[in-house]
């Protein structure tokens, strides 16, 4: 993958935008999204909350939002159906913690949507 140089040397820090086409230079491309994600993942944060927009373009985009305030963005996920982008937001809201069950309703269902967790260790008040 084109940016696998770009992202090994890139260090994150709180409040950065990270897109994933800035990196692979695909727009709208599943497996690049995924790839992304995967190199990302372990070092961005917890993920609390999702949304997934549709720019002035037609073209939707999912932005997850950590407890590190590290935004990262991926544009070739979208929602609405049960396609191939669709499955691939599931499967990547699922490893960042939001419930399998209710990732996979809201997305097929919904072109846009936003989903918030709690991060791991606050108490739910009762």
């Amino acid at each position: 993958m084109k940016g696998k140089i770009k992202i090994k040397r890139l260090e994150v820090k709180k409040g950065m935008y990270l897109r994933d086409k800035d990196f692979h230079g695909n727009s709208g491309w599943t497996l690049a999204s995924k790839w992304f994600w995967n190199q990302v993942k372990e070092r961005v944060g917890e993920v609390v909350k999702a949304e997934m927009r549709i720019n002035t373009k037609d073209i939707p985009y999912l932005i997850l939002y950590t407890t590190t305030d590290v935004k990262v963005c991926l544009y070739g996920l979208n929602a609405g159906y049960g396609g191939t982008g669709p499955q691939a937001a599931v499967e990547i809201l699922s490893e960042a913690g939001f419930n399998p069950k209710r990732a996979k309703e809201t997305v097929f269902n919904n072109e846009t949507f936003v989903l918030r967790r709690r991060p791991k260790g606050v108490a739910q008040y009762v």
